[in-house]
């Protein structure tokens, strides 16, 4: 639930990196449909973990990381 600051926090991103893996964790505002119409082309996943628990959602960072093998990567929060 970011849709306040998510338009200004993609604008400022999505120029500088080629593409983006949004992890969706139950947002209940408009962030699903802000990220689709300010970053098309970008992916919006559903987390493999409920409830969050922090480590193992670095464990699912690591694997969407992984899918991309020789690019620059860095995981960003909101």
């Amino acid at each position: 639930n970011e849709a306040y600051m998510l338009p200004w926090w993609l604008a400022h991103h999505r120029g500088r990196f080629d593409h983006g893996v949004l992890i969706d964790s139950d947002s209940n505002d408009d962030s699903v449909a802000i990220c689709r119409r300010l970053v098309p082309t970008w992916e919006i996943v559903r987390p493999e973990y409920t409830p969050f628990e922090a480590l193992l959602r670095d464990f699912e960072f690591m694997k969407h990381e992984s899918r991309y093998p020789t690019a620059w990567k860095i995981v960003l929060n909101t």
